[in-house]
C-alpha cells in the first residue's frame, strides 16, 4: 500500500494539478512566514500568489511594504528551503 504523501503527487500531476497545488503551498508557507517573522504586520501583508516565478504580495501600507521588503531575502531563503522544487526569481511588492 502506498503512502499518501507518494501517491497525492501522483494523482496531481496526472490530473494536471501539481503546479496549482505546489504554488498554493508555497503560498502559504511564505503567509505563514510573515505572519511568524513579522508579527507587527499580520493583517497588513496579504500572499496573493506566485506567477512566473514572482511571489506576489499585498500592503496595506508603505511601512509594512518596507519593512516586508527589508526581510525579503530571508523570506525568499525560507520558502527556497521549505520548498526546493520551486523557482521564485522576486518578489513584488503592491499597495492596496
Amino acid at each position: 500500500m502506498e503512502r499518501i504523501s507518494h501517491l497525492l503527487p501522483k494523482v496531481l500531476k496526472r490530473r494536471g494539478l501539481h503546479e496549482h497545488a505546489v504554488a498554493a503551498y508555497t503560498v502559504r508557507t511564505a503567509q505563514q512566514w510573515i505572519d511568524q517573522e513579522l508579527p507587527n504586520f499580520q493583517g497588513e501583508l496579504a500572499v496573493r500568489s506566485l506567477k512566473d516565478s514572482a511571489l506576489l504580495i499585498d500592503a496595506s501600507n508603505s511601512i509594512a511594504a518596507q519593512e516586508c521588503y527589508a526581510r525579503s531575502d530571508d523570506l525568499l531563503a525560507h520558502i527556497r528551503g521549505v520548498h526546493p522544487e520551486v523557482h521564485i526569481e522576486r518578489m513584488h511588492l503592491s499597495r492596496v
